[in-house]
């Protein structure tokens, strides 16, 4: 198993930083791989709840569609979400802690690697650790940037 790990603080309330989070629509503003992004289950966003992304994978060859459960959800301090629609499964989760009327976000991927995949572990680190750590920073650009964000598509 893989478990990459990037820490943020972003000058924005914990609620407010979950309401984005948990719009599902917004993960391609601040995740470089993510071209469009929606929910497959009635919102709001809990545990059970499903959505779908079309992403680049890496390397980029074409696109791939991506289906995430959530699997943890409390409010204003953790979101987390697994797929197995990859060779391998993965879960991406953003932790939310107050400080100093700001909020620490500690965004973290985990692989559970199966088969050969074993073998590609060193350059899965590198290339997820990096992935993690751009995920944290354009999370931290896009919600304390004053100009708005650019329009996502909708599936």
């Amino acid at each position: 198993m893989i478990t990459v790990k990037a820490t943020t603080v972003i000058a924005r309330p914990p609620a407010e930083v979950f309401a984005f989070l948990t719009d599902i629509e917004n993960q391609p503003l601040w995740h470089q791989r993510a071209l469009q992004a929606s929910p497959d289950t009635a919102e709001p966003l809990s545990v059970g709840s499903t959505w779908s992304a079309v992403v680049c994978p890496v390397p980029p060859s074409d696109v791939r569609n991506l289906h995430f459960t959530v699997t943890e959800h409390i409010p204003n301090k953790r979101l987390m979400s697994w797929t197995r629609s990859l060779p391998f499964e993965m879960g991406t989760s953003c932790e939310l802690s107050p400080e100093n009327g700001q909020t620490r976000v500690v965004c973290a991927r985990t692989i559970k690697l199966r088969g050969l995949w074993h073998l590609a572990r060193p350059l899965m680190q590198r290339i997820f650790t990096k992935e993690i750590v751009r995920e944290a920073s354009d999370l931290k650009r896009v919600l304390e940037s004053s100009v708005p964000a650019p329009q996502h598509e909708r599936m």
